[in-house]
């Protein structure tokens, strides 16, 4: 999304849409390596269990995230709040 504002702002040339998209970019790449670290060092960093026990922590965070979003209305089935 950030590349693409910057894009299309750039095609404008409008510097503060510019500026707007590449802090989009850069948030972006910071985020991807800040998650990228804590899956690879926190959420699979246990090689030693059992299989089943490898997916017990990342499908807590994909339960919570889906509860997060339910309880925000933001899932296909809780459009008419």
């Amino acid at each position: 999304m950030g590349a693409g504002i910057f894009l299309h702002a750039a095609l404008k040339d409008d510097a503060e849409e510019e500026r707007l998209g590449l802090r989009l970019v850069i948030f972006g790449l910071t985020m991807f390596v800040i998650f990228g670290i804590f899956f690879e060092f926190v959420v699979f960093s246990r090689s030693s269990e059992s299989a089943s026990d490898s997916f017990q922590v990342p499908m807590l965070l994909i339960l919570a995230g889906a509860f997060l979003l339910n309880r925000s209305g933001r899932l296909p089935w809780n459009r008419d709040r």
